[in-house]
């Protein structure tokens, strides 16, 4: 089998690279070596080793430097680092309460900072933990400017607090216009900080004169895109990098692109989920700028590309993880993204079209050439197609519109857990009648192996005569094994019954209508003469076999009369003269 699973659409290879099985710690030595056989396991790739959490992971960052990842996740809270050039995880550390947002502070993964839904904020070096200090207010999300060695804490709360790592204290907060914010941004190139709201108002910030720069209304441009109910919140928030454009996400499942030199969004992209935007991410290639967007379903590709064609404005590629989605990263000028779900492992996916692979997994490309030689169709595992007559007769046909359901041609997509649940109950014995005929099948199977003697079919036509041929065969053989000799005349006649039912000459005479032999024929009778009357008449009737028998008679001899007969016949010819 094929080492990755790939699916294309729209012409966009996608390959996951994590579809493999894992191997748990737990497991006993002796599984371990049962698994040997097993070939999904066999075939599994690896790309990096223990990418993944007792049960899920919530945030995934690559350092600056690009040589180490960071993920943080839970149950128990902790954080990962993982060396790419060694594919292996370098260290583990255990938390007190689970992380809401972290931030790599140096080039490489010595200093870092996590925020912690317990109002903390936790330091830690290379040894470990160094200083913890709490904020007044939940903190949602933090960002660091390594310019001023600020770090900027938003919640639930108007106030951005400013927590300056150079001189070790706190420094007056910015005051927001809304009562909360859920999101922020730091743009590499003039420094701009983006604060998404809970009031569906994006708030621009100059961090050198901590002052406000601009206001955008992301919800009344959700509005007038035509979404009914109005955007929400800002739940997601991004810089280019080339510091002119912004992406933003909202709670209503709405992408917006704007242009800092406008008020009005250049781009306006629908999930069509009614799912909150977990994260934006811009993406630049020698072919073009992408915009990823995810949602907690799907991860959407869009070409925003100056020149880009329609098509490729309208979508690029998507990507489906079997869970939800808190994060998303895309490794630099490559096509490889890793995605932090709602899972133990944490989902790796390849797409070629967005960049090559990273030098420290530049073997993904060799592996995606050699599938390029055993194509694949797109195979949809957990979904069953149903026509809109099978949605009515399983009585979901209001599911229609909803997210239950994918419209895809003359028909749609369902859950195959939910066409399972749903076929139960419309037919209750469906089961028994499945798990009976698949007993029956293995029962036939075994009755199939079993050593059988061949046995003789008897031909439809000519039965009788068939019959006659064996039995005179038999009694030959039967004479020669008494007397222990052959004579001329049974050999003969052995080779010539022998013929008659095994060439294939003769082999329509036992198998076509045509050749019945008809006994009752003059022709037979003539050929056959010493048939018995006895038999004539079983064979045709008690009545008719005398009269026929008569007929037969008088037709090649005259009668001869009885000497009784010869008188009576002489007083009548006396009494007439």
């Amino acid at each position: 089998m094929a080492p990755l699973q790939v699916t294309e659409a729209r012409g966009v290879k996608i390959y996951n690279v994590s579809s493999g099985k894992t191997l748990p710690e737990w497991l006993s030595e002796k599984k371990k070596k049962s698994l040997r056989k097993d070939e999904d396991y066999k075939a599994r790739i690896e790309l990096i080793q223990d990418l993944d959490f007792e049960c899920a992971s919530n945030r995934i960052k690559f350092s600056k430097d690009g040589k180490f990842l960071a993920a943080v996740g839970m149950y128990p809270p902790q954080v990962k680092v993982y060396e790419l050039e060694q594919l292996s995880m370098k260290f583990e550390r255990h938390m007190d309460c689970e992380v809401v947002q972290f931030e790599i502070l140096s080039d490489d993964y010595s200093k870092m900072a996590f925020l912690q839904a317990d109002r903390t904020i936790e330091f830690h070096a290379k040894f470990g933990t160094y200083y913890k200090t709490r904020i007044p207010r939940v903190g949602r999300d933090m960002v660091y400017d390594p310019e001023s060695c600020d770090l900027y804490v938003v919640g639930s709360s108007p106030e951005v607090y400013r927590l300056n790592l150079e001189q070790g204290r706190f420094l007056k907060p910015l005051s927001l216009l809304a009562e909360a914010s859920s999101c922020l941004d730091r743009s590499s190139v003039h420094g701009l900080l983006a604060f998404g709201t809970d009031a569906g108002v994006v708030e621009c910030w100059d961090p050198r004169l901590n002052k406000r720069a601009g206001i955008t209304d992301v919800a009344a441009a959700v509005r007038r895109s035509g979404a009914p109910d109005g955007g929400g919140e800002v739940t997601a928030v991004r810089f280019d990098s080339d510091g002119l454009k912004m992406a933003v996400g909202t709670a209503s499942g709405h992408t917006l692109v704007y242009d800092l030199r406008s008020s009005t969004p250049v781009l306006v992209k629908d999930h069509y989920n009614s799912l909150p935007i977990k994260d934006v991410r811009f993406h630049h290639t020698g072919e073009g700028s992408y915009l990823l967007a995810a949602d907690p379903k799907i991860m959407k590709v869009w070409d925003v590309s100056e020149g880009a064609s329609a098509e490729r404005r309208e979508m690029f590629a998507s990507v489906e993880p079997p869970a939800d989605i808190n994060e998303i990263t895309v490794s630099p000028a490559s096509g490889l993204v890793l995605m932090a779900c709602e899972q133990p492992r944490m989902h790796v996916y390849f797409v070629p079209a967005l960049g090559a692979a990273p030098p420290w997994c530049s073997f993904l490309d060799s592996l995606t050439d050699e599938l390029e030689e055993t194509k694949r169709s797109e195979v949809y595992d957990d979904y069953k197609f149903v026509t809109r007559e099978e949605l009515e007769s399983l009585g979901l046909s209001n599911l229609a519109g909803t997210g239950m359901l994918k419209a895809y041609m003359h028909g749609f997509f369902i859950d195959a857990k939910l066409y399972a649940r749903s076929k139960s109950v419309l037919e209750p014995f469906a089961y028994e009648e499945y798990r009976k005929q698949k007993v029956r099948e293995k029962i036939e199977a075994k009755q199939g192996q079993r050593i059988v003697l061949p046995q003789k079919t008897k031909p439809k036509v000519n039965k009788e005569f068939a019959e006659q041929l064996e039995q005179s065969r038999a009694k030959v053989q039967a004479d020669i094994a008494e007397t222990g000799k052959i004579k001329s005349g049974d050999k003969k006649r052995l080779s010539a019954q022998s013929k008659v039912l095994t060439d294939d000459r003769f082999s329509a005479m036992f198998q076509k209508e045509a050749f019945q032999i008809d006994k009752g024929s003059n022709e037979y009778r003539l050929l056959h003469p010493s048939e018995t009357a006895a038999e004539r008449r079983v064979r045709d009737g008690d009545d008719e076999g005398d009269d026929d028998d008569d007929d037969v008679a008088l037709d090649h001899f005259d009668a001869v009369e009885s000497e009784e007969e010869e008188e009576e016949s002489d007083d009548d010819d006396e009494g007439l003269a």
